[in-house]
């Protein structure tokens, strides 16, 4: 971590926070992503059934 990028007298709490958020934002938009995957992939099974995933 680049510690003079953040402000100063951010803490280790703060920090940690700031991480949950970004794991949280990730898993988040992760499960979005699968969401529209698993929509999308029969869709483009019926276009080419040489696309389906084996």
């Amino acid at each position: 971590l680049q510690t003079w990028l953040l402000p100063v007298g951010i803490n280790d709490q703060a920090i940690s926070d700031l991480i949950a958020i970004k794991i949280e934002y990730i898993l988040r938009t992760t499960e979005e992503a699968t969401k529209i995957y698993k929509w999308l992939v029969p869709e483009l099974q019926l276009i080419s059934p040489k696309m389906c995933c084996k």
